[in-house]
């Protein structure tokens, strides 16, 4: 084999966000920034949250923000108090045991750099968006010379290895080099990498991974191997995804076929590895590749094994790692959430096909829930636990001895059929799963097809729609002999009976789609109500004004700017009802006051007055005019600058009731219900808070637009607020019409009762023809506005 050796490539342009927006200034800032890197490591080592949870926490905040990552772990509650405590000790010795770069001496890229010290596996990396672009300098091997290879970036690192993207510069391509980290070298370490090369490499298949060569370092003499460069995207990205569209309201049936079309050329990749005498052990969605071309690779065949190898593994010394969202060393190897009962029980001589065959189905779970199947026993194992101790074990314990997990009981919308083929794949014996993964793959095929499979026993009334639906000619004709058997009028009332269900449901389909069609009208005016609050809250005149008031000037001259500028925004948008700006009278003050909002959390309570208010006459709509002095509200509890004041920085807080102290703009005859979206006000110079920026829309108005664009109703569409208080109505042959104030929807709908009192976000009747509700929320706490529909009762 021909020596081969590799340098690294230096970074000369900014690569990542932290090179061109964030650079810290100062001793502070870098220790925050330290802080924030090592606690998100430490989340995702200790095991206390699983690495679904630490995403969906780093995902709602910004390592750039104002608000450390302690703090909103802390707002967040999904660690207890002396949790916290005890990943703050474990964080305070990881700093001081891990030297930090010189803010302008060490590294150009102080971020980059830090990242790097901390997060040597680049998986907090990932999960923040941020690309640290480090090449070996900082990784600590300096290496240089003339090579093959040119080390680009560090791509992640495991428990044994890391994995560098590097250009091959005799092909001028690249790819992706993996070698044996340089603080766990060793003599069986090196073996191992060696096994894993030489053993992926014999798999010659489109969904594996090519080996592309196996060398030592020219200079260093360390082992390392080649192969062809993915890039990033994994099946568990696109099953993200795919869950995440669901949530949103986006059921395409494709995007699942999409995916089980994928998982179905996985389980022939892994049915090739097993014709060759390899089990992978370690299956799992983010082991496979999707790549921007659709091509399905399985990658990572670390813990690979051949069947027919006599020679004994060298596991090493070590008890399971705490971390259950990676590849556990020692006795037990795998994934624990990923894990057979046999792979969690260390019984290695028992691993099998058939093991492969359980991570299979573990993907499959994965697909269908979007859940690793073991989250939940995980769950349960760190209840009562402290900072994840002993964890690892007991989640061992439970995964071996405890139930197969029911797809079901995750996603109740899940298909029956697909369930019962996840649970044959994750039998805990192994005799009662498939035997092959090609089964596997066969049965998922069946599915999409509409063939019976062979882990479900179709009941028999599915069974005839099927054989119906492939025999169209000789159905029609049995059922003409039985039509000519039967008397005229038993014939007539079984088709009449057909034709009102299947019309039933169609007409439940079309009302179930006018409610989401009004929900995203909701979100849609929400959000561009949003982005002009925001919009407004930048206005420099706002910030003159903000000086003028610091420094004792006129402010006149300011007020007549901003004075046409919300004329302006009201006449190009005849639904707002009024623009705002208010301002706090003493902030600073109130902070010694405090009371409880609506949804249980500890507000400041805020003295306001509007500085500037806009408004729309109530009855002559085209009248817009400027609050005069004398009438300008004030008030010595204003709740909603509260909650502004309480918002993230930029943040926008949504109401849907007036404030206490304004006049209702309202006629005689009704009721006018509105949206307010607010923004905070600083001051730009001491960063203080000012106040807000407040506009509110005709909620009315719109619900009718939205309600007129639906069409002819087949059945009863109403919006209410969240406590139930129906604001307007749509009926079959009528137009959109406003309620009547204290109209109740429980009292107009029972069906709705259920919905009002348990504060869900969807309910439908059992059979699916008769009612459906849904709940927009404009923040995640508040009881926000409900969408109730239903067909008239069947005669």
């Amino acid at each position: 084999m021909a020596d081969s050796s590799f340098q690294p490539l230096q970074p000369t342009t900014p690569q990542s966000v932290a090179e061109t927006v964030f650079l810290p200034s100062d001793d502070d800032s870098g220790r925050r920034l330290a802080n924030d890197v090592a606690l998100a490591t430490e989340l995702l080592s200790c095991g206390a949250l699983t690495e679904r949870q630490v995403a969906e926490t780093l995902a709602n905040w910004s390592l750039y923000g104002s608000v450390s990552l302690r703090q909103h772990l802390q707002n967040t509650g999904l660690l207890s108090p002396q949790q916290l405590q005890e990943i703050d000790a474990q964080v305070a010795q990881t700093i001081a045991q891990t030297p930090l770069p010189e803010l302008r001496g060490e590294s150009d890229n102080p971020v980059a750099s830090t990242i790097a010290r901390f997060d040597t596996t680049g998986r907090v990396a990932r999960l923040l968006g941020v690309s640290t672009a480090v090449g070996a300098d900082l990784q600590g091997e300096g290496r240089t010379g003339l090579t093959r290879y040119r080390l680009i970036r560090l791509l992640g690192q495991g428990g044994l290895g890391r994995v560098w993207l590097a250009r091959d510069c005799d092909l001028q391509r690249l790819v992706a080099l993996k070698e044996i980290s340089a603080t766990r070298e060793n003599a069986a370490s090196v073996q191992r990498l060696r096994n894993e090369a030489e053993i992926t490499g014999r798999l010659e298949h489109p969904g594996i991974v090519p080996v592309y060569q196996l060398a030592s370092d020219a200079e260093s003499g360390r082992t390392f191997y080649t192969m062809r460069f993915l890039g990033k995207g994994t099946l568990q990205d696109s099953i993200a995804e795919y869950h995440e569209r669901r949530a949103d309201g986006d059921e395409d049936p494709m995007l699942l076929r999409h995916l089980l079309s994928a998982f179905v050329r996985v389980c022939h990749a892994i049915g090739h590895a097993h014709s060759r005498k390899v089990i992978h052990r370690d299956l799992k969605p983010e082991n496979v590749v999707i790549d921007s071309f659709g091509q399905v690779i399985v990658i990572d065949w670390g813990l690979a094994k051949l069947l027919d190898d006599a020679e004994l593994e060298t596991l090493g010394k070590g008890s399971p790692s705490g971390d259950v969202g990676r590849t556990s060393e020692g006795q037990v190897l795998g994934t624990p959430l990923f894990m057979a009962p046999e792979q969690a029980s260390g019984r290695l001589d028992e691993l099998d096909a058939r093991t492969d065959v359980y991570g299979l189905g573990a993907i499959l779970f994965a697909i269908c829930t979007g859940r690793p199947p073991h989250e939940a026993t995980h769950a349960r194992s760190t209840a009562g636990a402290s900072h994840g101790k002993g964890t690892a074990r007991e989640l061992f314990t439970a995964i071996s001895s405890g139930p197969t997990p029911q797809a079901a009981e995750i996603n109740p919308d899940v298909d029956p059929v697909l369930a019962a083929i996840c649970a044959k794949a994750m039998a805990r014996k192994r005799y009662a799963r498939y035997q092959q993964a090609s089964a596997l793959a066969e049965d998922v095929e069946r599915w999409m097809a509409g063939e019976p499979v062979s882990a479900y026993a179709e009941p028999a009334r599915r069974r005839a729609r099927r054989w119906i639906r492939h025999h169209q000619r000789l159905s029609q004709l049995i059922a003409g002999m039985a039509g000519l058997a039967l008397a005229a009028i038993a014939t007539v009332g079984v088709t009449l009976n057909h034709n009102r269900v299947v019309g039933r449901q169609t007409q439940y389909q079309a009302l179930v789609g006018d409610v989401r069609e009004v929900s995203l009208r909701i979100r849609s005016i929400a959000h561009d109500l949003g982005k002009q609050a925001r919009f407004m809250a930048t206005l420099p005149e706002i910030q003159e004004i903000v000086r003028a008031r610091d420094v004792g000037d006129a402010e006149a001259e300011w007020l007549g700017r901003l004075e046409t500028i919300y004329h302006g925004l009201m006449r190009a948008n005849p639904d707002f009802l009024a623009v705002t700006l208010v301002a706090a009278e003493s902030p600073a003050e109130a902070n010694q006051d405090s009371s409880t909002n609506s949804e249980g959390a500890v507000r400041r309570k805020i003295a306001s007055v509007d500085v500037m208010r806009v408004e729309r006459n109530a009855i002559d709509r085209s009248y817009v005019r400027t609050v005069p002095r004398s009438r300008k509200a004030a008030t010595d509890d204003d709740t909603l600058l509260a909650d502004v004041f309480a918002a993230e920085l930029g943040g926008v807080v949504f109401s849907m009731n007036p404030r206490s102290h304004q006049a209702a703009l309202s006629s005689s005859s009704a009721v006018v219900r509105r949206m307010i979206a607010a923004v905070r006000v600083f001051d730009e110079t001491t960063g203080d808070p000012f106040g807000m920026v407040m506009i509110e829309t005709d909620m009315n108005a719109m619900l009718a637009e939205s309600l007129a664009g639906l069409g002819e109703v087949v059945g009863e569409v109403y919006v209410a607020d969240g406590q139930g208080r129906v604001w307007i109505d749509v009926r079959p042959r009528l137009p959109p019409t406003p309620a009547a104030d204290g109209t109740l929807l429980a009292e107009v709908c029972p069906e709705a009762k259920k919905l009002v009192e348990t504060d869900r976000d969807q309910f439908r009747d059992t059979d699916g023809t008769s009612y459906f509700g849904q709940r927009f929320r404009e923040q995640p706490r508040s009881s926000g506005v409900i969408l109730f529909a239903r067909l008239p009762k069947s005669e």
